[in-house]
């Protein structure tokens, strides 16, 4: 396994950085995850500047990010994630994407 592969079960703790401005959707993904692995630790922000300062501060296995947010992109969240983690995989977490854009 690679130092970027999210393990699966018991273990070391995995850091996933979720980008959503929804408490109740923020709920959702952390009750799955923890589900799906036990060992994630969540981290969360809001807006561009969280999602900047968390990846200069930290190192995420994994970042899940809405695509629509108040004054802010999905893709604009992708590009800073590829500028400063460009190893980290972002997944969209979206009910608004559309099919154009999920394949975009």
């Amino acid at each position: 396994m690679n130092e970027r592969e999210v393990p699966r079960g018991e273990g070391a703790p995995v850091d996933v950085l979720i980008v959503e401005d929804s408490r109740f959707d923020v709920e959702l993904l952390t009750e799955a995850l923890a589900e799906a692995l036990p060992a994630a630790r969540t981290h969360v922000v809001r807006d561009e500047q969280g999602l900047a300062a968390a990846l200069t501060d930290g190192d995420y296995a994994l970042i899940l990010s809405d695509y629509e947010l108040p004054g802010f992109s999905g893709e604009e969240a992708l590009e800073i994630a590829r500028r400063l983690a460009p190893e980290t995989p972002v997944i969209f977490v979206s009910g608004v994407i559309g099919e154009d854009n999920a394949v975009e």
